[in-house]
């Protein structure tokens, strides 16, 4: 079966997302889930001002239609501008012309 990674970009993917953990920790004795209304509001542009200086692209991995993993691609501009190691270090696309 081939694996597919599919941006989150529906009220719906963004809800299996959120529960995919709770999905798959569910028989898990020594994990102890957040609240989901916790983990929606830090992955909300309009709850968390960490979005305010970063973008943030969310994905489902997907194999046979089953949802087996969750990525987030974080950006975070002001990370880069106060560290300096950021800024040099060669993978960097900014620093790339």
């Amino acid at each position: 079966m081939t694996l597919s990674v599919d941006r989150v970009e529906r009220r719906s993917d963004f809800r299996r997302f959120i529960n995919y953990p709770y999905q798959r920790h569910a028989r898990d004795p020594h994990w102890v889930p957040p609240l989901r209304i916790a983990e929606r509001e830090r992955l909300s542009p309009a709850h968390n001002p960490f979005f305010s200086h970063a973008d943030v692209e969310l994905f489902l991995a997907r194999r046979g239609g089953q949802i087996v993993g969750r990525i987030a691609a974080i950006d975070d501009r002001l990370h880069e501008e106060t560290q300096a190691w950021a800024k040099a270090h060669p993978l960097n696309p900014r620093e790339r012309a």
